[in-house]
């Protein structure tokens, strides 16, 4: 038998599995994703996918040449993002939102913005297929923060306590 989410409050969940309930706090939370209602087990992480986002710095992509094939290009960048975490975010994440396959096209334009080792893997692609392109900084590290994974559902904070309720 799993746990069961019975409570979701801004600053706490609530999990009970068979006659235990405990809460778990968070301290500083920075985002959170809640699908599964019944899930199988928790977990804390200190490493994991979810935490590359404040682990490392982020940066921007620019284009500045049009990209032959760009719908593949395109496919290509997202396998490069979407390997780097696991299944828990998509691609479009990090794309420009509003159009990265049009911006591969023109050949101008913002084409992602993404933490350190993800922009890097998307650089590899665009020196692959002989793209011109540029990068700067966009924004510092937010380290360290943890995970708090239950089953599919997660809270990313500075900081967790748990405490028995019953």
């Amino acid at each position: 038998m799993g746990f069961e989410v019975t409570k979701r409050q801004t600053t706490y969940w609530e999990l009970r599995k068979e006659e235990t309930l405990i809460r778990v706090n968070f301290v500083g939370k920075e985002e959170f994703a809640f699908v599964d209602l019944s899930p199988s087990a928790y977990f804390f992480a200190d490493k994991h996918p979810l935490l590359i986002d404040y682990e490392f710095p982020w940066e921007r992509i620019y284009i500045g040449s049009r990209v032959s094939a760009f719908s593949r290009v395109r496919d290509r960048l997202a396998e490069a993002i979407e390997s780097q975490f696991d299944g828990w975010r998509p691609a479009c994440d990090y794309l420009n939102q509003f159009g990265s396959e049009r911006v591969l096209h023109d050949g101008y334009g913002l084409l992602l913005t993404a933490p350190l080792p993800v922009s890097e893997s998307c650089r590899a692609v665009l020196q692959d297929v002989g793209a011109q392109f540029s990068s700067i900084p966009e924004r510092p590290s937010r380290w360290p923060r943890k995970a708090f994974i239950v089953g599919r559902n997660f809270v990313v904070a500075k900081a967790f306590r748990v405490v028995t309720i019953t």
